[in-house]
């Protein structure tokens, strides 16, 4: 078998518990080739580095009224059922701004409580259904969805969206089309085009998303929507704007984010990206990547710093943030559910640990059945040498939408590899399109790859 291994890369607060799921889902998820292209200067120079890089982040800070003042109304009576709700919301909403899994923690626990008294209550499963996402639990999700809205009005839509929300996040695309399309919200609804922007990108046209993510933020400043849900949506768009080949615009979002909230880990992880794969600069990227992880972002990040380290020619560094990162992916069984495809993608580096690898790539799939899912077993399949079954696994990962260049370049190394080599070389150029996703490490082995004829 040829070598082809690549690096490893209600109320308000209710309402934003349904919507910021999305922001839990990976952000990276471009789905067509960039339409246009910017080639401007830095993007991301000494100044505004320095400048965004020396912002303190205050996590405790972040809606400490409205927490401080539910929790006093908790304490004169246990049974207020409104501040149970909004403290849920509340430390769901927290979590997603810093990533700190004791915040999911507290929220479970006013969930649990509220659960004791109001099993009935739909709002309930609203945020179980966010919790059970947020936790990569998806059959929980789309069991506390399923609830959610045998509760509802059926003239009440909201209830959808997080139905919405679990289906796209397992991977049952076209039934969650299917449920988006249906809905016909009587005005402008943030609720609602968030996930049309989604979907859009997810069939291929990031242009017409990043324009239906624009008119998102505008809402989100029209009613003056907290500022976490205003940074998100900046945020959100900055990656569509990324994707589709706007990078100047794209650097403003993440930075008008950064001045809504300081040192917010998602935006910081926007900006290192540009810094990476536009700028070309490692140094710059290194400190943002390093800064998004230490402020809670994902810990997959380790990877790409561990791709810099070896880029830089610092293989010490690079091991020891991969061990690192093992670490703390697999310190509870909380954490590896959430990173179990990282985890697989690295252990199949090594024969020895390939069996694992692909125990972790299977337990995830049982979970979900998302693309992503399915070319990670794939992938671990190829570089076991069980090319067949590889190759039908990348088969479903390109069956629906307009995949990720990840998902691109993995399915076309797994089909050249299987005797599916005109097609392999095709997806691999389809994926080179993403080249700031990929990143220049993983973009130039890929060209080295077509290179080699």
């Amino acid at each position: 078998m040829e070598s082809t291994a690549a690096p490893t890369t209600r109320t308000r607060a209710l309402r934003w518990a349904l919507l910021l799921p999305l922001a839990v889902i990976p952000l990276l998820l471009t789905r067509s080739s960039p339409s246009h292209t910017e080639v401007p200067s830095v993007l991301v120079p000494d100044s505004s580095l320095e400048r965004v890089l020396a912002a303190t982040p205050a996590p405790e800070g972040l809606r400490a009224d409205e927490r401080a003042f539910f929790e006093g109304r908790l304490a004169l009576d246990p049974t207020d059922v409104l501040a149970l709700r909004r403290l849920a919301a509340l430390h769901q909403m927290r979590f997603r701004a810093w990533g700190d899994p004791q915040e999911l923690v507290l929220g479970a626990g006013y969930l649990d409580r509220l659960a004791e008294r109001h099993t009935g209550d739909a709002s309930l499963w609203s945020l179980r259904t966010s919790l059970a996402l947020a936790r990569h639990d998806f059959p929980g999700a789309l069991d506390a969805a399923s609830r959610r809205r045998s509760l509802g009005d059926p003239s009440d839509d909201s209830g959808a969206y997080g139905a919405f929300d679990a289906l796209w996040a397992s991977g049952r695309y076209a039934e969650a089309r299917e449920l988006l399309e249906g809905l016909t919200p009587e005005r402008e609804s943030i609720l609602h085009l968030s996930r049309e922007a989604r979907l859009i990108d997810g069939l291929g046209d990031v242009d017409r998303a990043a324009a239906i993510m624009d008119r998102v933020v505008e809402l989100t400043d029209a009613w003056a929507e907290p500022a976490l849900v205003r940074a998100w949506a900046r945020v959100e768009h900055g990656h569509f704007l990324l994707h589709s080949g706007s990078a100047e615009r794209s650097a403003a979002r993440f930075h008008e984010a950064l001045a809504l909230i300081p040192a917010y880990p998602a935006a910081l992880e926007g900006l290192a990206s540009i810094a990476y794969g536009v700028d070309g600069g490692t140094a710059a990227a290194e400190r943002l990547y390093r800064a998004a992880l230490d402020h809670g972002r994902h810990l997959d990040l380790y990877g790409v710093l561990a791709e810099i380290a070896d880029a830089t020619g610092d293989s010490a560094a690079a091991d020891s943030l991969r061990s690192a990162f093992m670490a703390r992916a697999t310190a509870d069984s909380a954490a590896e559910r959430l990173y179990r495809r990282p985890l697989a993608l690295l252990l199949s580096d090594d024969p020895a640990t390939r069996p694992r690898a692909l125990r972790l790539a299977e337990t995830d799939l049982e979970q979900r059945q998302d693309r992503m899912a399915w070319v990670t077993r794939g992938w671990v399949l190829h570089t076991m040498g069980r090319s067949e079954e590889a190759a039908a696994d990348a088969e479903r990962a390109l069956a629906w939408g307009a995949p990720t260049p990840e998902v691109l370049y993995r399915a076309g190394l797994i089909l050249a590899a299987a005797g599916e080599r005109a097609r392999g070389r095709r997806l691999v150029r389809d994926a080179l399109e993403g080249r700031v996703e990929l990143g220049p490490v993983t973009s130039a082995m890929l060209d080295d790859w077509l290179a080699r004829g």
